[in-house]
């Protein structure tokens, strides 16, 4: 992996059709969550239950307005040749760590600092 490029065209291409899946998966969820109205019916039970579930969208509506803007990051580090490249130490993140988690910004490594720092 010591070349400029450590990911292959083909890998390159595969990332960011997963990508751009997820990120039209997303959108169809942000969408689907934001036609729900918080139309009380029934009785007390009933119109509670309506209300959390009402809450549970908004927070699924968040998550995945942050997950739209990861993956559009990611998208761009694809444009602009430094996708793949931990944004910490600088080294490649390995390809299997990018199929499981496309929108991956650091190494384990640099991952695991992170959080350990953040408790």
């Amino acid at each position: 992996m010591a070349g400029k490029q450590h990911l292959t065209k083909k890998q390159l291409n595969q990332l960011r059709q997963t990508l751009e899946e997820e990120l039209e998966q997303a959108l169809s969820q942000v969408a689907e969550a934001n036609g729900h109205g918080t139309e009380a019916h029934g009785d007390a039970g009933d119109i509670s239950s309506s209300l959390a579930d009402t809450e549970l969208l908004w927070g699924l509506e968040e998550h995945e307005r942050q997950y739209i803007l990861d993956i559009e990051d990611a998208l761009k580090r694809i444009e602009n040749g430094t996708y793949g490249i931990c944004q910490e130490s600088g080294e490649p993140i390995p390809f299997e760590r990018l199929k499981a988690i496309p929108t991956a910004k650091y190494t384990v490594e640099c991952q695991e600092q992170i959080e350990r720092e953040q408790m």
